[in-house]
């Protein structure tokens, strides 16, 4: 079974990619002016907060250098 997905999270994941960026401010703009699709800056921010692979990686790293010392 896949996953669904939406189409806020393959725009920013698009524009994201596309652009090198992270900046949910840019990211709404590029989106709007290249998708003609209209989200807000706090939709993109939450969905970005809820999808990022690197603070889980971040902490888990952290918790095995605790672990280790």
């Amino acid at each position: 079974m896949t996953k669904p997905y939406s189409q806020l999270a393959i725009a920013v994941d698009l524009v994201s990619y596309e652009y090198k960026t992270s900046n949910p401010i840019i990211i709404a703009e590029k989106i709007e002016e290249d998708l003609g699709l209209n989200y807000s800056i706090h939709q993109i921010a939450d969905y970005m907060d809820i999808n990022k692979l690197e603070d889980y990686e971040k902490q888990s790293n952290k918790i095995e250098y605790e672990q280790n010392y």
